[in-house]
């Protein structure tokens, strides 16, 4: 009776398993078509918007779809950049800082992020997450255990 169920239950948590699989390269595939008519919409938009005297070559449907795998790697690749960076930071939401460190290694794209935050988005400086040392006798500038624990769950409350 108890391996009846033991095997239902695992066979059950097998097809939940398969489903959210599904799901995922459900998702992803429909992700790759989204990103895929954009590749191409932009493709015969600047083909279209070109001067006469300079009229770039078309994109054809395997290039345009290469350039959108390409593409949807290259987004995972940064979502997972994005999501360690705020990680590191001890902070659940991606922030424009963790976007603009990710542009660091080029320096023109790092300067249109800055220009495009102090234009568009409003800078709200989050609390500092560094501490005053406290001026307590002993020097140490900690205080006693009981008040670094008291700092520490209001820090877990508060973040």
């Amino acid at each position: 009776q108890a391996a009846a169920q033991a095997a239902a239950q695992a066979a059950a948590q097998a097809a939940a398993q398969a489903a959210a699989e599904a799901a995922a390269k459900d998702h992803d595939t429909q992700l790759r078509q989204a990103l895929q008519f954009t590749v191409g919409s932009i493709a015969r938009e600047t083909a279209a918007n070109a001067e006469p005297s300079v009229q770039p070559p078309m994109m054809g449907g395997p290039a345009i779809s290469t350039l959108t795998e390409v593409l949807f790697r290259y987004s995972k690749s940064v979502a997972s950049d994005l999501k360690h960076f705020a990680k590191h930071g001890k902070r659940t939401v991606i922030s424009c800082d963790d976007v603009k460190l990710l542009a660091r290694k080029l320096p023109s794209l790092h300067n249109d992020l800055e220009a495009y935050e102090a234009a568009y988005l409003t800078k709200e400086k989050a609390p500092s997450r560094k501490r005053k040392k406290s001026s307590s006798a002993g020097g140490g500038g900690g205080g006693n255990d009981a008040d670094r624990l008291g700092r520490q769950a209001g820090e877990l409350r508060a973040g």
